[in-house]
């Protein structure tokens, strides 16, 4: 084959890889800088969406060690009824492990009565109703 004839040869090949390269679509190629712990959905209305790894780029929110003791505290069976035994202080009307301070005081539910009146019932259902806070541990 003479010099000419390869150099024709070249051409045709090189003509039709470039046909054929531009016949098959392309992909995009997008480079997007993920921070660690999130991950791409992927696009909606050619916008990316991220979806954050749990635990991993939202911090947890910190424990409440005085919330966590309380839990542990024996929790009251909220029975109250006018002239019913008062469950907060179990009928002694002595109060202890309050919030904290675990001395012995008089309970604030009955008064220190021991019995749950209607003054005290009204007084429990209008904390609840303003939602302020009730103490449901029962005494220890």
């Amino acid at each position: 084959m003479s010099r000419l004839a390869k150099l024709r040869e070249q051409m045709r090949e090189r003509a039709t890889t470039e046909v054929q390269a531009k016949a098959a679509p392309q992909p995009k190629a997008t480079v997007h800088e993920i921070p660690t712990g999130w991950v791409h959905l992927g696009e909606r209305d050619g916008k990316p969406h991220y979806r954050t790894t749990p635990g991993v780029a939202v911090p947890k929110p910190r424990k409440n060690a005085v919330l966590e003791l309380l839990r542990g505290l024996p929790q009251e069976n909220s029975k109250h009824e006018v002239g019913g035994t008062c469950p907060h202080c179990k009928g002694s009307g002595r109060y202890s492990a309050h919030c904290g301070h675990f001395n012995n005081e008089k309970c604030f539910r009955c008064n220190g009565k021991g019995v749950l009146n209607a003054k005290d019932l009204r007084f429990l259902q209008r904390r609840e109703a303003n939602q302020e806070p009730v103490c449901r541990v029962a005494t220890a």
